[in-house]
């Protein structure tokens, strides 16, 4: 087998077993959340409330930000 097709073979071994991985990773983590929600509905409601909110104030202040340099930059330094 030419080196640069086991190359191949190998990148692609690898990724799969990395995607294999990542997807019981993820099964795991979606079972605990699932036994969080089923045994502390309230808890889980005000962890997610409180993410969403963080995640609003974070996305917020980066539009703020990038909204503020576009209208600090001179009509010379804006692209056409």
């Amino acid at each position: 087998m030419p080196d640069k097709t086991k190359r191949h073979l190998e990148s692609a071994l690898g990724y799969g077993i990395g995607c294999a991985v990542l997807g019981v990773v993820a099964l795991i983590g979606l079972a605990i959340f699932g036994l969080v929600a089923v045994a502390m509905p309230m808890t889980l409601s005000i962890v997610l409330g409180t993410l969403s909110v963080l995640a609003f104030l974070g996305w917020r202040r980066r539009r703020q930000a990038t909204d503020s340099s576009r209208a600090s930059m001179s009509s010379s330094d804006r692209p056409k």
